[in-house]
């Protein structure tokens, strides 16, 4: 088969999408030597420093295919004038989208990952113009593709119940585990990462975009109600980079009487993060709504006791490895807090049972699945 995959979401400065991109390819890059595979990049921001920085396949059977085309102008070429995806980048029998994106193709099979509809199921916390472009793009995506490949089985199910969709096309894969959250070794280096992120001696660690979604603002003032408790508790360490409508975060932060114990790091890159899971005491990750949830089996791989929502996909991923709380419930949550930092027996078995689940997700399994799927796409078995 002749694979093309959109990689520009795995070029430096990668979030979720751009890592579930780049593990993915990695790991199918040490797994088939007989397909080939083109990875196309079409965007104009920061081309050049990007694009030096890209982690490209050493294999002989990867190639890529770059040009500074800003991403509006594709999909403009996609919407209004319905060029198809080889008119870019040739022909191939399948081209894998690893985020919604509305191309259709002339003859090559169409797969697209599609890791949430956070939109559909919670509006209130997108912006109307990113709330009308993900609804118009998804609305494309599922009359176009072929095959939808999701993150998680809730993901899946809310395909079906709010598009609509034939279960028959769409394919549950989730994510593995890097191998680097793994085995954090090195006392100089921890050391160092706390020295360079200006980290405390104790501290939970929250990872993820500023954004209303990730429920940050109900994080801080659960944070706070548990500091009650305990005063000499640990801080609150928040890690990630600015998303939409993130200045009510910020603003909680501010306004709270403990803002000399709340830190936000900014982004961290993919070879710092797993020493700052390390760092931690524990991590709490009570999102609103995700499709995966990566930084909870991160964090359970790393060794670390796990705080998360008792809800979407985060449930089905830490399944009974983490300790569950409502999200939208701030006593809840500092009640969780509490115990978790408070109860040595309770961290020591979220730990073990934590570690065991993480194990569970390899990115080997995601990439034979994967894999699997474009067979049978080009062969007609989807449907």
């Amino acid at each position: 088969m002749r694979i093309a995959i959109d990689y520009k979401s795995a070029l430096p400065e990668r979030v979720g999408i751009g890592r579930y991109t780049h593990n993915l390819v990695k790991s199918l890059s040490q797994l088939d030597h007989v397909n080939e595979y083109l990875l196309f990049c079409f965007f104009l921001k920061d081309y050049d420093k990007k694009l030096s920085g890209a982690p490209i396949p050493s294999a002989a059977n990867f190639g890529l295919m770059s040009a500074p085309i800003p991403v509006r102008i594709t999909r403009f070429c996609a919407n209004r004038f319905h060029i198809p995806i080889e008119g870019l980048i040739g022909r191939h029998d399948v081209v894998h989208f690893p985020e919604p994106y509305p191309f259709r193709a002339h003859r090559a099979k169409i797969v697209v990952t599609v890791h949430d509809i956070a939109f559909e199921r919670f509006p209130d916390l997108f912006t109307k113009e990113i709330l009308n472009l993900y609804q118009k793009q998804m609305k494309m995506v599922t009359a176009r593709a072929d095959a939808l490949i999701t993150v998680s089985q809730t993901t899946k199910d809310d395909l079906i119940k709010i598009y609509g969709l034939d279960e028959d096309r769409i394919y549950v894969v989730q994510h593995g585990v890097e191998e680097s959250f793994k085995s954090v070794k090195g006392s100089a280096t921890l050391t160092e990462m706390r020295q360079k992120y200006n980290l405390p001696e104790e501290f939970v660690l929250h990872v993820g975009t500023i954004e209303p979604r990730k429920n940050q603002v109900r994080l801080i003032q659960a944070f706070q109600l548990m500091s009650e408790r305990l005063p000499n508790g640990p801080s609150l360490v928040i890690c990630g980079k600015k998303g939409w409508m993130c200045d009510e975060v910020f603003d909680t932060a501010r306004r709270s009487r403990l803002r000399g114990k709340i830190l936000f790091t900014g982004y961290v890159g993919d070879h710092d993060l797993p020493y700052l899971y390390k760092l931690a005491r524990a991590v709490a990750y009570p999102s609103l709504y995700e499709g995966f949830g990566l930084p909870v089996i991160e964090a359970m791989a790393c060794g670390r006791p796990v705080l998360t929502s008792n809800r979407a996909a985060m449930a089905e991923v830490a399944c009974d490895a983490a300790l569950l709380v409502n999200p939208e419930d701030v006593e809840e949550i500092a009640d969780g807090l509490y115990n978790l930092i408070s109860d040595r027996e309770l961290r020591k078995r979220l730990v073990v049972s934590g570690l065991r689940r993480a194990s569970s997700f390899t990115w080997e399994r995601a990439a034979k699945s994967t894999l699997a799927v474009y067979e049978k796409t080009v062969k007609g078995e989807v449907f």
